[in-house]
């Protein structure tokens, strides 16, 4: 057995591809084969889909060719066992494939990093780049993006009396009519309003008083919307 298929490929193969299976089995049939886990998941699935009958059909056609592979009470302790480690880790890709990209935005926010750069950094296509982006984080690159540049503004307009057009500058918005823009989008109100929000002081900060700078371009990854 060359190729055990897991619920996952199998779903795929069903769904999109499933003249890649065809033309693999054309070549050794018996080379390819499902677990009797897997087999089930996926008549349960089946089952339980709202056009049950086609999909049903689907399956058994699907199935036909496959050499099902039967498990004995130890590999199916072994196999829960496996299992149940790795839902709890998470998928091996999950987390991960973009995590190093999303460190590099955040430490360099004031600065213009486009998908295709990005891409190129992680040996991706712009496309791919961005499905495995969406899988990491439920959202795409550029909404990401601008959460993120939100929450330092948030953190400059907290922690600082910088002006709304520097604010924008180190936070890559570019100029106060964007950050304003985007702000009042993401957070429902002007940038001056939340600082005077945050510090209970509706009449802003009293002259004279003692300004605090942070530095600029980096944000916990706690933090990501």
């Amino acid at each position: 057995m060359r190729f055990l298929l897991d619920t996952n490929i199998c779903i795929y193969a069903l769904k999109q591809h499933q003249a890649v299976l065809t033309r693999l089995l054309s070549e050794r049939p018996i080379d390819v084969g499902l677990s009797v886990i897997t087999e089930a998941e996926l008549r349960t699935g089946a089952a339980k889909s709202t056009a049950s009958t086609r999909t049903t059909r689907l399956l058994e056609n699907f199935l036909r060719p496959l050499t099902v592979v039967e498990f004995t009470s130890e590999d199916a302790v072994a196999y829960a066992a496996v299992r149940a480690k790795l839902e709890h880790a998470g998928t091996p890709h999950k987390g991960k494939t973009t995590d190093a990209e999303k460190r590099l935005v955040r430490d360099h926010l004031d600065q213009t990093l486009t998908v295709r750069q990005l891409a190129a950094r992680a040996n991706m296509s712009e496309r791919t780049f961005a499905r495995r982006f969406v899988q990491d984080t439920g959202t795409t690159p550029q909404r990401w993006l601008i959460g993120q540049r939100i929450l330092l503004a948030q953190q400059l307009l907290e922690e600082s009396d910088e002006t709304v057009d520097a604010i924008a500058d180190h936070t890559g918005f570019g100029n106060a009519t964007a950050l304003r823009h985007h702000f009042r989008a993401w957070r429902g109100t002007t940038p001056i309003a939340y600082r005077r929000l945050f510090r209970g002081d509706p009449a802003g900060r009293p002259p004279g008083a003692p300004a605090r700078k942070v530095g600029h371009g980096r944000v916990s990854h706690s933090q990501v919307e």
